[in-house]
Order: structure tokens, then C-alpha cells, then sequence
């Protein structure tokens, strides 16, 4: 006979399970595992970079690299970063570095017009016009839109303003803040009369260059007509060059200077139909220049000057007392070092390593100038051998290493002028970086720089997970086409702005 079943009240059999639960808990769930880091890790990023740095366009060349993470100050990837080679005008980021240093954004470079003697009730000066610089790279349309002699203008206003309605005697011009030394001994020899290799002078206008257009003549046969922005008598335009009927293929147009001498030949042929060649082409003796194209805006204004523009040379001097101040005109440092960096402009860099040498190290020379950019390199702590020649970077003797870049990057970053120094520098889309880079606008800042033989690409980027790096890449002696090796830059970059920040 089966046992009968026992049987248990519901609101009891509740209690059971109630009870049950309590006394055996479910095992806590394992924490979900921390998100993968999106990019690539250090040791990654390493692996990635010693691809690139392999690359066939960088074979057989010398190749410097150097990455630092500025959030931590640790060296990222480094591959021959030791290795002195020629920077070209990486060499302006030493320059603008020391000039922000040592001068201040805010240091004013200053050009002074006065009148020397006693203006007569007439309106006569009985006496000179004296021109004072000091190194301002600015008296150009750069800064006024495009208009060349804006400055000079603002100077004859204050000449009328003072009562001065001819100029009895001439106008001097001293250039004495800095040494007559108006080509450095390290440029090339023969691209003196290139925009590049402007000569440099204390005082200095419309870049030491005038802007030559070649425009066809009215029929074929013609002599091709030729003009100066600024139009002046102080370069003497020499036309041989003939209008043809040729309706294809380029012009073949000359334009030239030889050294020592204003006088510019254009030769060759220029189609009918074809477009005008316009061109910069530099001056010899910049003082004398300014001082030509300043008498020339005051005849215009209908102030005449009675006599020559002539150099204030050592020993003669002009007493402060003898000279009654008419007008300063000023610029600031801080927009020079965006033209220098951002544009690659080579003059604006010497202007400023010839300052360098006169505030700071008593003489406004090269020599003086390097010896104070090196002491602050140095205070910097930029290890290793330096050898600094210009401030532009022309000059084939200067040599850094990428590490050498990175430690004065990572240095300037610290400073209170960095971010005005990082801002200064290209973007993707506009100056040297207007054709490069495109995908990174907005978190790359950085450098160019080229001459025969040197590609150099340094600066600052900012990663996609917001980390910001300081990098150089350096090569010379390339044997492949400059284009495959600035490709061969990029794709760094390119692969530096995957890094994640992860070990």
C-alpha cells in the first residue's frame, strides 16, 4: 500500500522559498572588462613608426626622428634622434624660440623720421631728413593691405605735419643698428638676387625686394613692357625681351641682377596671349632703397627734396640733439615670429637673429646674434653639439639633431609665450602646410623646411584621444623625388595621431 504524500500548506511553502533565497545569495556578476583603448598603444605606435621611418623613400637616406608626449615629457619613438643633420628652415624654430625668450611677443621694433636743422618760415628744411632703423621687417603692404609705401606715407604725413614743405639738403639714412654685412657668407653664392636670400639691413623695406611684372606688348614684335611694384627710379629696368604669336607653350622670360648692381635685364619671349610673369627680385642696398622710395613718395606729395639719399656711415654721427623726432613707427615681435614661422619667410628670421645679437649680446651681427641663440639653447636644455649659423636656416652649416627639435619644442611648450609660439606655425591648408595634411587641420602645428638635398617636418600635434605630442622628422641626402619623401613625412604624422596615450 503506497505511503501517502504529505502535504504542505501553500502560505508555508512560501515562507520555504522566501527563506531559501536569503540563505543562498546569487553569485555576483564579474565587472565587465575595461573598454579597449581606441589606436594604437606606445608599444604599437613604435612598430608602426619603425615601418615608416623604413619607407622606400627614405632609403638610403639619413633619417633623424624623434617623438616626445608632452603630457608626460617621455620620449615616444626615437630612431637615429641623435644624428645632427641639416634642418633648412627648421632652423627658424630656434630662432623664434630665442627671439620670444629673450626680446618679449611684445618687443617693438622701431623706425625713426626726424628733421636735422631749423624749418624756415618758408616751409624749408635748412637741413636733412634722417632715417633711423632698427630692424622692423615690417615697412611693406603686409600689414597694410598690400598697400607697399603705406608706412612711407605715414612718414611724409608727419613731415607736411610739421610744417616741411621742401627738404633744403638730402636724406640720411642709418642703418648702423646692425653691421653692413647684408649677405651671410653661408647662403649659396649665385640666388642672391632670390626673394630667399634678401639682403639684411637695419633698415629695411618692402622685404629688400621689388615685385617685377612682365606684361606682352600690343602686338608680336613688340617689346615686352615692364614695371616695379614699387615703381621707382632706384632699379633701372633694362627690356629685351620681344612679344611672340605663339598661341601654346609657356613664356620664356628672363629677369636678372647682377650683384652689387640695381639693374635688372629681362630678356627672352612672351606670348601675346599669355599671361604676365610677375616675380620678386632683390635690391642692393636696402637703406639707400627705403630712403630713394621715401623721397619719391614726398616729391608725390609734392614735398620736394633738394639733395642726394646718402649712407650714414661710421664714424659720422648724428647728435639726438641736432635731430627733432617727426614720427616713430612700430611692430611687434610676436607678428614677425608668425611670419617667419608660418610663411618660411628667411628675412624676417635674420632681422630677428641680428636683434637677438644687438639687445643681448651688444652687436647687431650674425656671429653676435648665434652666440646668444646658443647660450639660450643651452639654458633650454638642448643637449648635444650645436651648431647655429643664421636665423633662417639657408645656411648649409646649421645642424640639429631631431631630438635636439623635440627637447626645445617640449621646452617652448612650458613657456608662457608657447601657446603664441605653437599658434605661429602652419596649419594643414594654409602657409607651407597649404597642400599637406588636410585631415589633421585644427591638431597640427608645425614647421617645413627645404633646401637641395633637406626635408625637415617639426612641430605639434594633438592626437584623436587629445594627447599632445612634439615631433621632428628630419632627412637628408634623399635620392627619391622631394615629394615621395614629404609623403613619406606625412604618413608619420598621419600614424602619430592614432596614438592612444595606452602603455
Amino acid at each position: 500500500m503506497p505511503t501517502p504524500s504529505r502535504r504542505v500548506p501553500i502560505p508555508l511553502l512560501v515562507l520555504i522559498l522566501a527563506t531559501a533565497s536569503l540563505a543562498a545569495p546569487a553569485a555576483p556578476k564579474a565587472p565587465a572588462p575595461p573598454p579597449k583603448p581606441k589606436g594604437l598603444d606606445r608599444a604599437q605606435l613604435a612598430e608602426e613608426l619603425r615601418k615608416l621611418a623604413d619607407a622606400p623613400a627614405l632609403r638610403r637616406a639619413r633619417v633623424s626622428v624623434a617623438v616626445m608626449d608632452l603630457s608626460t615629457g617621455e620620449g615616444l619613438f626615437d630612431s637615429n634622434g641623435d644624428q645632427p643633420l641639416i634642418v633648412a628652415s627648421n632652423n627658424k624654430l630656434v630662432t623664434t624660440a630665442a627671439a620670444l625668450e629673450l626680446l618679449g611677443p611684445d618687443f617693438e621694433f622701431r623706425t625713426t623720421v626726424s628733421a636735422c636743422g631749423k624749418v624756415l618760415t618758408n616751409g624749408v628744411l635748412d637741413g636733412d631728413l634722417l632715417l633711423v632703423g632698427r630692424g622692423d621687417p615690417s615697412l611693406s603692404g603686409r600689414f597694410h593691405q598690400g598697400k607697399t609705401t603705406a608706412v612711407l606715407e605715414e612718414w611724409a604725413a608727419a613731415v607736411a605735419q610739421a610744417g616741411i614743405k621742401s627738404v633744403r639738403g638730402g636724406i640720411v639714412v642709418d642703418e648702423t643698428y646692425f653691421d653692413r654685412q647684408h649677405l651671410h657668407p653661408g647662403w649659396p653664392p649665385n640666388q642672391f638676387q632670390a626673394w630667399y636670400s634678401a639682403p639684411v639691413s637695419a633698415l629695411t623695406f618692402n622685404d629688400n625686394c621689388v615685385f617685377v611684372t612682365v606684361r606682352p606688348g600690343a602686338r608680336p614684335g613688340d617689346t615686352a613692357i615692364a614695371s616695379t611694384d614699387p615703381p621707382t627710379s632706384y632699379v633701372d629696368l633694362v627690356t629685351t625681351c620681344r612679344t611672340t604669336k605663339a598661341r601654346l607653350g609657356g613664356n620664356q622670360v628672363l629677369v636678372s641682377r647682377r650683384k652689387g648692381e640695381n639693374r635688372l635685364t629681362i630678356s627672352g619671349e612672351i606670348r601675346a596671349q599669355g599671361a604676365p610673369l610677375q616675380m620678386w627680385i632683390t635690391i642692393h642696398e636696402p637703406a639707400l632703397y627705403t630712403g630713394t622710395v621715401f623721397a619719391e613718395v614726398l616729391e608725390a606729395k609734392g614735398i620736394r627734396v633738394g639733395g642726394p639719399v646718402r649712407l650714414l656711415a661710421p664714424p659720422q654721427r648724428i647728435e639726438p640733439a641736432a635731430a627733432r623726432e617727426l614720427i616713430t613707427t612700430t611692430s611687434l615681435l610676436k607678428d614677425a615670429v608668425t611670419v617667419a614661422n608660418r610663411n618660411s619667410h628667411n628675412l624676417y628670421a635674420e632681422l630677428m637673429l641680428k636683434t637677438l645679437g644687438r639687445e643681448k649680446g651688444g652687436q647687431g651681427t650674425w656671429v653676435a646674434g648665434a652666440g646668444v641663440v646658443e647660450k639660450f639653447l643651452r639654458d633650454a636644455g638642448v643637449t648635444g653639439a650645436i651648431s647655429y649659423f643664421d636665423g633662417s636656416g639657408l645656411a648649409r652649416t646649421n645642424r640639429f639633431s631631431a631630438r635636439q627639435l623635440v627637447q626645445l619644442l617640449g621646452y617652448a611648450n612650458g613657456r608662457r609665450w608657447g601657446a603664441l609660439y605653437l599658434r605661429s606655425l602652419a596649419e594643414p591648408g594654409e602657409g607651407t602646410l597649404s597642400r599637406r595634411l588636410d585631415s589633421l587641420k585644427g591638431h597640427l602645428f608645425a614647421k617645413t623646411g627645404y633646401i637641395a638635398g633637406a626635408s625637415a617636418l617639426s612641430g605639434y600635434l594633438e592626437t584623436r584621444a587629445k594627447r599632445l605630442l612634439a615631433f621632428s622628422i628630419l632627412v637628408n641626402d634623399f635620392r627619391s623625388a622631394l615629394a615621395d619623401v614629404r609623403d613619406a613625412q606625412d604618413a608619420i604624422c598621419l600614424k602619430l595621431a592614432e596614438y592612444s596615450g595606452a602603455e
